[in-house]
């Protein structure tokens, strides 16, 4: 643990400050932490200083709270070389209870998407939350989206045990074009 939202200072979407004494900067967009606790390294891997780069794509707020964006390796690069984090436009509906699911993916000049309406949801409430998207950058505004009724992801083998969504396999879906699920 390297950052705590503390009682009184919680900030909706932040893991909050630092902790005291922990070193936590924002390199390249990504999270590094500078910290005796750092571990040593992984297991016949080579050993680590004290600086570990976390794979974690980060920002702090204006009060120096920690914001996780996504992993770096999820990052889209789409045909026009523009970088998209996805968790950015998943976040944004994920935020509504009308959407229990969704997964941002590669999809050429812009990313695409697959979005599963929440069981006690309208479908077309969950159309209605995906026109917040209209609030991203051109390129980062997902122009392929597929709407999903409730149980998709479960039924599809989509969610991981831990309930997290694979994103690699919800990615590959939508790459080889069936979409008759």
């Amino acid at each position: 643990m390297v950052a705590l939202n503390r009682p009184g200072e919680r900030a909706a979407g932040t893991v909050g400050r630092p902790l005291p004494g922990v070193g936590v900067a924002i390199k390249d967009g990504e999270i590094v932490i500078d910290d005796p606790s750092v571990m040593a390294g992984y297991l016949h891997g080579a050993a680590v200083s004290g600086r570990w780069r976390t794979g974690d794509l980060g920002a702090f707020d204006d009060e120096g709270r920690l914001t996780v964006l996504g992993r770096r390796d999820d990052v889209i690069v789409t045909d026009q070389g523009r970088n998209v984090a996805p968790g950015w436009p998943e976040s944004l509906l994920l935020a509504d209870p009308s959407v229990a699911h969704c997964v941002v993916a590669a999809g050429g000049s812009h990313p695409c998407a697959l979005v599963e309406a929440a069981p006690e949801a309208s479908a077309e409430a969950a159309a209605a939350t995906i026109a917040r998207w209209s609030d991203l950058p051109d390129y980062a505004r997902p122009l392929r989206v597929e709407l999903v009724p409730p149980g998709t992801f479960h039924h599809s083998g989509w969610l991981r045990p831990d309930g997290s969504t694979d994103r690699r396999a919800v990615a590959a879906h939508l790459s080889s074009g069936d979409n008759a699920r």
